[in-house]
């Protein structure tokens, strides 16, 4: 028998959600962060036709967030946007997880480390982890798409969002299959923090796949139309 679960509760994670956990002044981002960024933006700035160009790090704005069960993660922000997008990065031991902002965000093997080091996490709490770690804007302002929140800009933002769902966007879900394992619809939204969409929003549905030792098999990611809803800032502090 196929059982389903909806999906309850909330989570909001605003941009002092991030800030507040930023790097000490003086203190100093390891140099292979640091080089996993600027070899990415580097690659990608020649995919259109632009001249090579050799990023440094003083051009990126370096965050570091404590983020259990992982041993640091780091936001690598452009000072000047110019259409550049945030990097996130995660380290784990001596090892490091290319996420958000890279070509293809390394989460399957981060899964196996996250279940190693926290066996208590559940599907759930992973996925919500794991779409943060994930998120192609850094997740400077990133929100669950359903459940209720006392900040009233969040309302806004779900309401401004329910009003342009497509009406076969799958709804989120926790299904467990016959064999054991688990296949999860989770809908984000995360406000683009690059280029001229100050006021924008992008909804991004994931839909994963779980082992029966929750440890993650595959996952898709699908981003509909930007919406304009507000910044969290004003009136959230994080949730």
């Amino acid at each position: 028998m196929i059982r389903t679960w909806n999906l309850t509760g909330w989570m909001l994670l605003a941009v002092l959600g991030w800030a507040r956990d930023g790097l000490a002044q003086g203190a100093r981002t390891p140099s292979d962060v640091v080089g996993a960024v600027l070899a990415q933006a580097n690659t990608e700035y020649g995919l259109y036709g632009a001249q090579a160009k050799t990023f440094s790090a003083a051009e990126f704005l370096f965050r570091h967030i404590s983020l259990s069960p992982l041993d640091g993660v780091y936001i690598a922000q452009p000072q000047l946007s110019n259409g550049r997008h945030p990097y996130t990065v995660a380290r784990v031991g001596e090892r490091l997880f290319r996420l958000g902002g890279f070509h293809v965000p390394e989460l399957i093997p981060l899964s196996n480390e996250v279940v190693s080091l926290h066996e208590t996490a559940d599907v759930t709490t992973q996925a919500l982890l794991l779409t943060r770690l994930a998120d192609p804007h850094g997740a400077v302002e990133f929100l669950k798409a359903t459940g209720s929140s006392p900040c009233t800009r969040a309302s806004e933002v779900r309401s401004a969002w329910y009003r342009v769902r497509p009406a076969n966007w799958p709804t989120d879900t926790l299904m467990a299959l016959p064999d054991g394992s688990l296949l999860l619809n989770l809908t984000v939204l995360s406000r683009a923090v690059e280029g001229d969409f100050a006021d924008g929003w992008d909804p991004i549905l994931y839909r994963m796949a779980f082992s029966r030792t929750e440890r993650l098999l595959a996952w898709s990611s699908r981003i509909s139309e930007r919406f304009a809803a507000p910044s969290l800032t004003q009136d959230c502090g994080g949730e």
